[in-house]
């Protein structure tokens, strides 16, 4: 009997405290793994419907990712290029942190390209953005992506596709508590088979 009162109460709590893609995002503590989480998957239903694969997430494309919207989020810039040290290590470009956490990792895998895309929000609390109305997690990640998507640049790297070989990709998100700013990267890879 106490092992069910106990398990009744665990998920009581688990219920209570965890979020969902229509939850509203929380600026003071927001659930940034539903975020990217959620990013990925409208990223995929993009791909779909411009009638591209569905790639996979890759763990190495998550590091290099979320490196980089750390970086921008530390230092409240919004760019491609670092000129700073982060993290005991200087990774001025998208290709000097894929190659970073690359050999960090040992992965095996062959890698031949890679493409970074960012988008900032600033002043969250302030600002309404286009397309946020709900201010659900999943309506930001639908948002974030639609920005992706109306920059030429941004739109071909999310929709990049090959003919042998695989896609693979993933989100990341940091958000600033001091300037309520938000920081997306997706960074996109293709793997030689």
């Amino acid at each position: 009997m106490k092992n069910i009162i106990t398990t009744i109460l665990l998920l009581l709590t688990i219920n209570l405290f965890s979020q969902t893609r229509k939850d509203v995002f929380d600026i003071n503590k927001p659930n940034l793994k539903l975020l990217d989480s959620l990013l990925f998957e409208e990223a995929m239903k993009q791909r779909k419907l411009n009638n591209r694969k569905v790639i996979e997430r890759d763990y190495i494309c998550g590091l290099s990712a979320k490196y980089q919207s750390e970086y921008m989020s530390h230092y409240n810039v919004f760019e491609h290029e670092n000129d700073k040290e982060f993290k005991g290590v200087l990774l001025k470009e998208h290709q000097d942190r894929f190659n970073y956490f690359l050999k960090k990792n040992k992965s095996k895998l062959k890698y031949r390209t890679f493409h970074e895309i960012l988008v900032m929000l600033e002043s969250v609390d302030v600002y309404n953005y286009e397309g946020i109305v709900s201010k659900t997690y999943e309506n930001y990640a639908e948002c974030l992506i639609h920005y992706y998507m109306t920059s030429p640049g941004h739109k071909a790297t999310l929709l990049y596709d090959v003919d042998s070989g695989v896609m693979v990709c993933d989100f990341k998100s940091e958000y600033n508590q001091k300037t309520k700013s938000l920081y997306v990267t997706g960074f996109y890879s293709f793997a030689k088979e």
